[in-house]
């Protein structure tokens, strides 16, 4: 992972957790964070708690992430290895 600026996604939850997002800031300083979730609903109100960016798809939020937090009840793939970049950390619940 790049010691400069870091992204973070927040993607694929159900009850948006803001303590997610936050437990990173301890190793290093978060400056953008994304949010992504099935509904529009959850990802607008999860991105408001975070001072986030909601966007409209995992794609969209994980793209740039240098860290990508997922918190979901799914069985079904959230992400796609295609979509992480190299060197991303993936923290899957």
């Amino acid at each position: 992972m790049s010691s400069g600026t870091e992204n973070a996604s927040e993607t694929g939850f159900q009850m948006p957790k803001p303590d997610h997002t936050n437990a990173p800031n301890f190793v290093v300083s978060i400056f953008q964070v994304s949010v992504w979730s099935r509904t529009m609903e959850s990802t607008m109100k999860c991105a408001d708690e975070l001072g986030g960016e909601a966007c409209l798809s995992a794609q969209e939020a994980v793209t740039d992430a240098d860290i990508i937090v997922t918190a979901t009840s799914t069985k079904a793939p959230v992400l796609k290895l295609s979509w992480v970049k190299e060197g991303a950390h993936i923290n899957g619940k």
